[in-house]
């Protein structure tokens, strides 16, 4: 029997390697294996809880968590593979000196006869620094002009600061969190939440995915008011030294001054008022110059719309110079009598004139005075009054000149003239 086995066992052995083949020829055949490519299959990170521990944060570099991957298997099997079936990890316990963490590749279902799986690349490149921590004030930053005729009047944000987490590196970057408002042609008040933005010193906005931040919006709320412009009115108290005169310019700087409220609140308001108690030029030799305060002259419901650098004050100038005198020559034929009783005559002394009369006030008033036109008047009748005569008797008497010079011109001395007053005989 053994004698038998052992017969041709040559022969016996190329007839199954003979059926081995034609068997594998007909699987292939029947079933041939072929290759299936995912894209973009995202690279889980495991274990990044001990960087953490560590203190550290990571950032991927230059897109390596996402690779292609390639699987041969059958090909009547293909259909059922999707990338969802594709795991692709990279174990952080695994980080390398050059802080590279090697990516395997896998096939969660077995039953797919998977015989080959590759992924384009073998490790995930990551940036790995000491974990870094900032709170930084929260800026509110309205954007665009309000509606004409309007102003913002103040910004509220909540919350007002807000912490950053990241690599130092990229948390050293940022100088200021600024949440943006949008308040084009708007007017009335403006109310958002928005996404607070990262800026560094230079005012350069920054994208920074690797740093997080402990708020993801900024509830911010712009009030908006309207606005009306008006003078600035005032008057001051007090008079210079003597000698010295107002000249009756006042100066203000600014003239007028933008008013904000709401539409109701401005209805009336037409001026500002600066009382004269704010403004005291007594004693004053020169200009008198100060500085008042326009905020606090607003009425409760209205605010100033300050311009830059004027600190809410308004700077006001009285002119004052030293008072001038000038004396005119006055021709007797300028002098007229008037109220001389009935049945009398009079007629100025022989030789008596020309009449001198000083006038003072200031240089640019009394400079313009034309001495030839100046008129005097002699009141008879005033003049009796004032010495209690109820009879005028002929002779010769010494009477004042009365004349008639604007508010601002003062007469320094008062003139005389000598009339000798006759009685008329009756024909």
């Amino acid at each position: 029997m053994k004698k038998k086995l052992l017969r041709n066992l040559g022969l016996k052995l190329l007839s199954v390697m003979i059926a081995v083949v034609l068997w594998f020829v007909v699987v292939m055949t029947n079933n041939p294996k072929d290759t299936k490519t995912f894209y973009d299959v995202p690279v889980k990170l495991v274990n990044v809880e001990l960087l953490a521990k560590e203190g550290k944060v990571y950032e991927v570099l230059d897109g390596t968590d996402l690779v292609r991957v390639t699987v041969e298997m059958p090909r009547n099997r293909m259909g059922e593979l999707t990338k969802e079936d594709i795991v692709a990890e990279a174990d952080v316990s695994k980080l390398t000196e050059i802080n590279t963490v090697p990516i395997t590749c896998s096939v969660i279902n077995p039953d797919l006869n998977i015989s080959d799986i590759k992924c384009s690349r073998d490790a995930v490149r990551l940036s790995v620094e000491e974990e870094a921590k900032k709170w930084l004030n929260v800026q509110a930053i309205p954007l665009g002009n309000v509606g004409e005729g309007y102003v913002v009047d103040s910004i509220d944000k909540s919350p007002t600061r807000i912490q950053i987490v990241g690599p130092k590196s990229a948390v050293d970057k940022v100088s200021s969190v600024v949440a943006e408002v949008d308040v084009t042609n708007a007017i009335s008040n403006v109310t958002v939440n928005v996404e607070p933005l990262f800026y560094d010193a230079e005012g350069n906005l920054l994208h920074l995915p690797s740093v997080t931040k402990n708020e993801d919006n900024i509830h911010v709320e712009v009030k908006v008011l309207a606005t009306k412009e008006v003078p600035l009115e005032l008057s001051y108290m007090g008079q210079p030294a003597e000698g010295y005169l107002v000249t009756g310019r006042i100066d203000i700087d600014p003239p007028t001054v933008l008013v904000a409220g709401t539409l109701n609140s401005l209805v009336g308001v037409n001026k500002i008022t600066i009382p004269a108690e704010e403004i005291d030029i007594t004693g004053a030799t020169e200009d008198y110059t100060t500085s008042v305060s326009i905020r606090k002259h607003l009425p409760d419901n209205l605010k100033l719309v300050e311009v830059e650098g004027s600190n809410g004050r308004a700077n006001v100038t009285v002119g004052i110079e030293p008072e001038a005198e000038r004396t005119l020559t006055i021709a007797e034929r300028n002098i007229s009598i008037e109220s001389l009783p009935e049945g009398f005559e009079a007629d100025f002394e022989q030789e008596a004139g020309p009449y001198r009369l000083t006038i003072s006030g200031l240089n640019s008033d009394i400079s313009g005075i034309d001495q030839g036109e100046v008129r005097g008047t002699v009141n008879v009748a005033a003049w009796m009054e004032s010495e209690n005569m109820s009879q005028l008797a002929a002779g010769t008497y010494r009477l004042p000149v009365s004349f008639e010079f604007p508010e601002e011109i003062r007469m320094e001395n008062e003139l005389f003239v000598r009339l000798t007053i006759v009685e008329v005989e009756e024909e």
